[in-house]
């Protein structure tokens, strides 16, 4: 799911950028992990500045020290060192997936387009608009597959958070009992899943009391603003 870059802190070009190229300017063969981590000094920013959510997975990073300011591109790469301390470049990731990711190309969350992924909640699984050029659709599948995306708990977390919802709506009707453990409201369920929550939306099951808020919420977090878009009805399941 495409996610809008943030805005940069307005101190970040000065404190991070600048003293990061004068850095390279002196230091040319300094190897991309032995850089000095100026961009952490923005490590508590970053995070709010996209809601604690992980870019690669869509879902809120429980604990606040458990993620990466990630590189795009990688900075040990050389054509992407001039980069390294560019805002622009950065992506906030999970640790857990930021150890599967390592230096692989995936895709760029900032430029997926509307359309081009759906949850189908029968099993939880992402899958791929057939319609996407050829090329875009198998970065994706690496991607998926690099992740671990359609696996173990980041398959679950999406029909967990589906069917606590769910549940949360059959307690609000007075229709069935469920313990509040096993319930999300819709606050929860978009702040925390995104991406759930955007395509229980599409497919209408957010109830009609809870929609207007789960729009506003995902475009508080970033997911409301789109570049391109693609059009087709067939969607393709990554293992295929």
């Amino acid at each position: 799911m495409r996610i809008a870059q943030a805005q940069e802190p307005s101190a970040f070009h000065r404190d991070v950028t600048v003293r990061g190229r004068k850095y390279l300017e002196k230091h040319p063969n300094t190897p991309g992990s032995k850089l000095p981590d100026y961009w952490n000094d923005y490590r508590d920013e970053f995070f709010e500045a996209y809601h604690g959510i992980c870019a690669y997975t869509v879902t809120r990073i429980i604990d606040g020290h458990g993620f990466q300011m990630d590189h795009y591109r990688p900075k040990g790469v050389p054509r992407y060192r001039h980069l390294a301390y560019a805002w622009s470049n950065f992506r906030l990731i999970s640790n857990r997936s930021n150890l599967k990711k390592g230096t692989a190309r995936v895709a760029d969350p900032f430029a997926i387009p509307d359309g081009a992924c759906r949850i189908s909640f029968l099993r939880g699984r992402i899958t791929l608009n057939a319609a996407l050029p050829a090329n875009e659709r198998e970065l994706l599948v690496k991607t998926i597959r690099r992740l671990g995306l359609n696996e173990g708990a980041s398959q679950q977390a999406r029909t967990r958070a589906y069917r606590q919802y769910r549940n949360h709506v059959l307690n609000r009707r007075g229709d069935l009992a469920v313990r509040p453990r096993d319930c999300i409201d819709i606050e929860h369920l978009t702040r925390w899943y995104p991406f759930v929550a955007s395509e229980m939306l599409r497919l209408g099951r957010i109830e009609p009391e809870d929609r207007e808020r789960c729009r506003q919420i995902l475009s508080e977090l970033g997911f409301a603003m789109y570049k391109r878009s693609v059009k087709g009805s067939d969607f393709l399941d990554t293992a295929h």
